[in-house]
């Protein structure tokens, strides 16, 4: 009779974990798409005229956070309740501290 090993394999878990980060990859690029026209860019009336003004830092710091919440959610879905919790708490206490770089998620947080 043969036995079954139940234990977690390393190579599963790397796997996994490659595959936690490039479905959280895949859907902050997809976010990054949709976003830019919207947060991206922002026109400027200056003396009459148009121009069209970036606001690429918004957009990354959005990014960002869609990484990380979508890698929480994922991580949640595999059964770690802890480390998003503490991740969690960590960037809404980084968010109290750090200043944000424009009035623009000032108003969105």
């Amino acid at each position: 009779m043969t036995s079954v090993s139940t234990a977690p394999d390393a190579g599963v878990r790397a796997s996994s974990a490659a595959s936690m980060l490039r479905e959280a990859a895949l859907t902050a690029l997809v976010a990054a798409a949709l976003l830019l026209p919207f947060i991206g860019f922002r026109i400027v009336n200056r003396g009459g005229d148009q121009f069209l003004a970036t606001r690429f830092s918004d957009l990354a710091v959005g990014v960002a956070l869609i990484f990380i919440g979508r890698l929480g959610l994922v991580l949640i879905r595999e059964g770690n309740r802890l480390l998003p919790a503490v991740v969690g708490l960590a960037v809404a206490a980084g968010g109290i501290v750090v200043p944000l770089p424009s009035t623009f998620l000032q108003v969105v947080s």
